[in-house]
């Protein structure tokens, strides 16, 4: 019988029509050095003296994962609670063409629960156990997924505006749907990053001041559209529609994240904890209604007049990292918020900035350290006190593998919610996500 503990994956068919298979695994460290059976490019690794390994590349992982368990241990060390802690095992998955193995360290929290995470910044934090000022953490998952939203041309043609990242499409838009229920994407993105949140923040120490803040896009999928609305491939009225539907799909899944996490953190005093939701692009939100309503163009320094004006995060980006035009403003918004974790204009003791998020979200966090390492070597004489990053990656627990047998993305290769199991019989994948993260 599967428990929690277990990896479920999704085994995508090559025919369009038939529904996926799904097929449990259990991970048994007795087996040593193992790939994860139907998924190419995963193995896992047991980790102990006592296991051999086959070769070079092997050896490699093994050292790898224990490193990255190591540095694990040093994140419970940090938070002097002395969790999470280092497991007995890892998963190393291959990325790129490259082939280059990415490690997602076993984590053990409080209660026997784990979670397979990837670290960034760890190797960064002091040698001994320091209490900071304030814990920012900074979560939250994207909308839709390629699946759940179709755009259509002219012609007829579908048109993936996820996938084009912006790009003007080739042919004029007019029209779009969208499923109503969430994406699996969404759903599972959602349940585990609030679990993997309501079991770190178990674990920090208990005098700590902690800010959760909830970064769901919103502004930034306005975006989307409107290289094409100033190329005229879309009219104002289709735009319009799209910030709607933007703005009801963000407040529905801000629904669900806060739900979602405040079941989690049952039983923390809430005088621990302030939940607050971004606003790096609040403020611009008025301007792109009232510009695509008149069909006029939009000025990249109006917008950054706009966003300066009240936010000191975003003076701060501009300082060292300005934008360079509009479709810029969003993936620098995510930038800013990560700095406002882990700055302060005070010297009143180091901010942590600890980022929840999806594995492929990393580059966010290496553009930020990179203007933090800026900051500091150019504003010695700036008040301000030291800035930590910490980025906690959860590998999902149910792996989408594509028709080639590969990791995939669940945004960009949603399968839909329901699979068939060994037996022939449908499997909602809803209920999977709910019992893998219970």
């Amino acid at each position: 019988m599967a428990t929690p503990q277990d990896m479920a994956v999704i085994l995508q068919s090559k025919c369009a029509t038939r529904l996926p298979q799904i097929r449990w695994n259990a991970l048994n460290p007795e087996r040593g050095i193992h790939s994860i059976p139907g998924v190419a490019g995963i193995c896992f690794v047991p980790l102990g003296s006592e296991n051999s390994t086959n070769g070079r590349r092997e050896e490699q992982i093994l050292q790898a994962s224990a490193r990255a368990t190591r540095r694990l241990v040093r994140v419970g060390e940090f938070f002097g609670t002395g969790h999470p802690t280092g497991g007995d095992s890892a998963l190393g998955i291959q990325i790129g063409a490259r082939g280059s193995v990415v490690i997602f360290a076993q984590a053990c929290f409080r209660e026997k629960r784990h979670h397979f995470l990837h670290l960034k910044g760890a190797k960064q934090l002091p040698v001994a156990p320091t209490n900071v000022n304030k814990i920012n953490l900074v979560t939250g998952p994207c909308l839709f997924s390629n699946r759940a939203l179709r755009f259509f041309d002219e012609s007829g043609g579908l048109c993936n505006i996820l996938i084009a990242q912006g790009d003007p499409p080739p042919r004029r838009l007019t029209q779009f749907q969208a499923d109503q229920e969430f994406s699996l994407y969404e759903f599972e993105s959602v349940l585990r990053q609030t679990r993997v949140i309501a079991d770190v923040v178990g674990t920090l120490p208990a005098t700590a001041s902690l800010t959760i803040t909830v970064d769901i896009p919103r502004v930034q999928y306005y975006f989307y559209l409107l290289d094409a609305f100033r190329n005229g491939l879309v009219g104002s009225g289709l735009a319009l529609e799209w910030l709607h539907l933007v703005d009801l799909r963000h407040a529905r899944m801000t629904e669900l994240f806060r739900n979602r996490l405040s079941a989690g953190l049952q039983g923390i005093p809430s005088s621990k904890v302030t939940i607050r939701e971004s606003e790096a692009l609040k403020d611009l939100a008025p301007y792109i209604y009232d510009a695509v309503a008149r069909n006029a163009s939009l000025s990249l320094e109006h917008a950054l007049a706009v966003l300066t004006s009240k936010d000191a995060a975003w003076k701060l980006l501009l300082e060292f990292a300005p934008p360079t035009d509009l479709a810029a403003l969003g993936p620098a918004s995510y930038v800013v918020e990560e700095l406002r974790s882990a700055t302060t204009l005070e010297e009143s003791g180091p901010n942590l900035g600890i980022l929840v998020e999806n594995f492929s979200e990393w580059k966010i966090l290496q553009q930020s350290s990179r203007i933090l390492d800026q900051i500091k070597k150019a504003s010695s004489s700036r008040k301000s006190s030291p800035s930590i990053l910490l980025g906690l990656y959860p590998l999902e627990r149910l792996l989408n593998v594509d028709c080639s047998g590969k990791w995939a993305n669940l945004y960009f290769r949603d399968p839909g919610r329901y699979a068939v199991d060994e037996n022939g019989s449908t499997v909602d994948l809803f209920n999977v996500v709910e019992f893998l993260y219970s």
